[in-house]
């Protein structure tokens, strides 16, 4: 009941925090940590070299806490036994290694109400500033972190976590922005694919004109990107082009116009963690993360009509 009144007067989030309390005894700990995160402090050394900011390394005090945070998950990541070493240690906390280490095992979590919004947002907005700082601080802000280099890995994998959390949570605009800046500036071979996802985001926001613009600059790409480009020319009223596109896409990737056209269909059968090119099960991902946006705009009726 006082859940529900929570709610009712607009703090769904203190609310649904409640709820994580209860549920896992340590809550109350992982939050104030959360609350009480230190300023972010570059510890991190780049050696930028034409265009590329090189490969981030941590200083001496940095490796020897990570090697500590490795061997105490060498066995098995206890997410809350871990909480008195990083209070212990709040260096931890400025780095991009641990972070991501120690996100990964918080994600587990995530089916406790408003833990979203309280402990992994926060924790990675904590982690895009610190990167930025070191880009700052290493006069690397305009260069390419590429993920080439291992060590650059974990802070990609951080800004990817940010924008998929920022989609979840349905703040649209600031996943794009996220991933806008992992696709134009950090690493533009998008080794993460998350052109995929931005480019369809775009065009929610009506950013028709970047859609594109991102569409010229991955040519003859894969499945969402054929997809994605020829809705972009429609929405932006090329007609023809549109056609033209949108016809490539389904010689080369039949099952997503399928999927999109089908009025009920049926799920094939998935495995975690694993897509077919060109697949039913990439069709039907992407009918699930895209057909509200083929609606909305019109463009799933044009499809219609195009191949009836």
């Amino acid at each position: 009941i006082q859940f529900l009144r929570s709610v009712a007067q607009g703090d769904s989030t203190s609310a649904m925090a409640g709820v994580a309390r209860e549920v896992y005894p340590a809550m109350d700990q992982l939050i104030e940590i959360i609350r009480h995160l230190p300023k972010p402090v570059s510890h991190y050394t780049l050696k930028p070299h034409g265009d590329s900011a090189g490969p981030l390394m941590p200083d001496a005090s940095m490796r020897s806490l990570i090697e500590q945070w490795v061997v105490m998950g060498e066995e098995a990541r206890d997410i809350f036994a871990d909480l008195d070493w990083l209070e212990n240690n709040p260096l931890a906390f400025q780095s991009l290694e641990i972070l991501e280490d120690w996100l990964d095992a918080l994600e587990g979590l995530r089916a406790t109400h408003g833990f979203d919004e309280i402990v992994l947002i926060p924790l990675l907005q904590h982690a895009e500033v610190l990167l930025r700082l070191v880009l700052k601080n290493n006069k690397a802000e305009k260069l390419h972190l590429e993920w080439g280099w291992h060590e650059n890995r974990p802070a990609l994998k951080l800004m990817e976590r940010l924008a998929i959390m920022y989609r979840i949570t349905k703040r649209i605009e600031d996943a794009v922005n996220v991933m806008a800046w992992m696709v134009s500036a950090l690493n533009p071979n998008d080794n993460q694919g998350m052109r995929d996802l931005l480019i369809h985001d775009y065009l929610r926001l009506g950013r028709v004109p970047e859609a594109l613009s991102l569409a010229q600059k991955y040519p003859d790409d894969m499945t969402c990107m054929a997809y994605g480009s020829a809705l972009a020319l429609f929405m932006d009223n090329q007609e023809a082009e549109a056609r033209a596109a949108v016809k490539v896409a389904r010689e080369s990737y039949p099952e997503v116009c399928k999927m999109l056209l089908a009025d009920k269909p049926k799920q094939p059968r998935l495995k975690e963690g694993y897509v077919r090119l060109g697949g039913k099960d990439e069709a039907w991902y992407y009918r699930q993360d895209h057909l509200d946006l083929w609606q909305s705009s019109g463009g799933l009726e044009w499809l219609r009509q195009q191949f009836s």
